[in-house]
């Protein structure tokens, strides 16, 4: 419901590229964010999404504090933190290992696999504070080749976030795959490095709520269905621009050949890239609106193209190029931070009316069932034909007086802000004589439309009635539930 109104942009996605240490330029703007909004990045984007390294940055965003919480445990200036002291570990610098590279997969995942089990420890992949997708590639010829976990597909607990990051990241020649009986997962970057375009296919087929089942339904939606969604949708989309020269030239076989392309990453980065330009072309192409994509393009230079160059020099350099786009572009950076505050503002203020319009079903519905038994037990308790009333009206007064008593101390109770209100009605009742006491009690309908309406001289007790409204029937104190007793849970308005 909440998207019908005025066109507010609940579907806020961000998409973090992969790169491997190059990801380090992504935090510099992060945490402008963070800083900018007062408001962590899970709370600005509902849906957030990520290629190899992207991903790991995307989930540190998202981890919960404790299990069940929707508030992220660390800051983009925390998670910072927590990449730049693992790097080294990830990324070791050895003649060794790019030799090693040559034959098999250049680095350990030993440093990467402690790093997961300190930070993101046991979290499920349903765990994550916002809506998180992760793309792998599977490299068996039974495989589909573009794998995507999201964490809206109602996955069961044994899927852990941990072992998802550990597939999207492993980056061939660099990171052994992961591999199980029926599949061999490797880095997610090597189909779609720009993940934002997988995000829209999953909206525009209709993928919006959180699953209980893993088995998802296909669905088809209308190109009028599609756009709806999109109407709702927008992308800030974190990408690398290689400002590198082009080449027409065919890597040969030999030293400059194979080992070249294999030893100084070329291969990978020329697989990472492949699809990067044609994937954000069709996302803008979904989202032409004024404000509904926004790039956010880090260019990174010939010396900071390495996938794995974690030396402080290189770092300090990915990080300068962060910062230096943050305050070239101010000015967009702004007018990003104010759209997402304003959809953010839009939502909640939209989500609280939804919640007060379904308090009200509810309490109508309530009123509904409950208002043959309560009119039954108000017509009880005005019956005169009951033993007692008819023989002397201070006895009938009194006994009806003692019913109301009964269930407005029980009320206040529950009450205890309207305890005040109650005593000084109970004590004016007192003077009240037994057709003024007949009055007082009402059904739930003429309450309702009582309270709505102009207040009657004995309405002293009116703010206490409406809480009585919202009441299912209550038993009162030191009595068991029976419609026999008359008098019994009536509403005193």
């Amino acid at each position: 419901m909440t998207e019908k109104i005025d066109n507010i942009k609940i579907h806020r996605t961000l998409t973090l590229s992969g790169g491997g240490i190059k990801i380090a330029a992504m935090f510099p703007f992060l945490i402008e964010l963070e800083e900018r909004t007062g408001k962590s990045i899970s709370e600005l984007f509902p849906i957030m999404a990520g290629a190899s390294a992207g991903a790991l940055a995307a989930a540190l965003l998202t981890i919960p504090k404790e299990p069940g919480s929707k508030e992220a445990k660390y800051s983009a200036k925390e998670a910072f933190e927590i990449f730049k002291s693992s790097a080294s570990g990830i990324f070791p610098d050895t003649f060794l290992g790019s030799v090693k590279q040559i034959f098999t997969h250049k680095h350990s995942q030993k440093p990467l696999k402690e790093l997961l089990e300190k930070y993101i420890s046991d979290n499920r992949m349903d765990s994550p504070t916002s809506r998180l997708i992760i793309s792998v590639n599977d490299l068996t010829t039974n495989g589909t080749g573009l794998k995507i976990f999201d964490s809206f597909h109602g996955y069961g607990p044994h899927v852990k976030l941990k072992d998802v990051l550990l597939a999207t990241t492993a980056a061939p020649t660099y990171f052994k795959p992961v591999i199980g009986p029926t599949y061999a997962y490797a880095d997610g970057g090597l189909d779609t490095n720009r993940p934002e375009n997988e995000v829209l296919k999953l909206l525009k087929k209709g993928y919006l709520h959180k699953e209980q089942n893993h088995i998802r339904k296909e669905k088809t939606l209308t190109r009028e269905e599609q756009k709806e969604i999109l109407d709702h949708t927008m992308v800030c989309a974190i990408n690398f621009s290689n400002d590198l020269e082009p080449t027409n030239s065919i890597p040969k076989i030999g030293f400059d050949g194979v080992i070249g392309w294999l030893v100084k990453g070329k291969l990978i980065n020329r697989l990472m890239t492949n699809k990067e330009a044609s994937s954000t072309a069709e996302a803008k192409n979904d989202l032409p609106g004024k404000d509904e994509f926004f790039e956010i393009g880090l260019p990174i230079t010939k010396e900071t193209e390495s996938l794995d160059n974690a030396s402080p020099e290189n770092i300090a350099k990915l990080e300068e190029i962060g910062r230096k786009y943050v305050a070239e572009n101010s000015e967009q950076i702004q007018r990003l931070c104010d759209t997402l505050i304003d959809n953010l503002n839009k939502e909640q203020a939209a989500n609280q009316t939804v919640e007060l319009i379904d308090e009200n079903f509810e309490e109508d519905e309530n009123i509904e069932n409950n208002n043959e038994a309560i009119n039954k037990t108000i017509a009880q308790a005005l019956d005169s034909d009951d033993e007692g009333f008819e023989e002397d009206p201070e006895y009938e007064k009194d006994e009806l007086l003692n019913d109301i008593k009964k269930f407005l101390n029980a009320f206040s109770k529950q009450n205890p802000t309207l305890k005040t209100d109650i005593d000084n009605f109970l004590q004016k009742a007192e003077n009240y004589t037994l057709e003024e006491i007949k009055e007082c009690i009402i059904s739930f309908e003429q309450a309702s439309s009582k309270w709505q309406s102009e207040p009657n001289n004995l309405d002293v007790f009116s703010s206490c009635s409406m809480e009585a409204l919202k009441e299912d029937i209550i038993t009162l104190e030191g009595e068991e539930h029976t419609d026999n007793v008359p008098g019994y849970n009536e509403i005193v308005a």
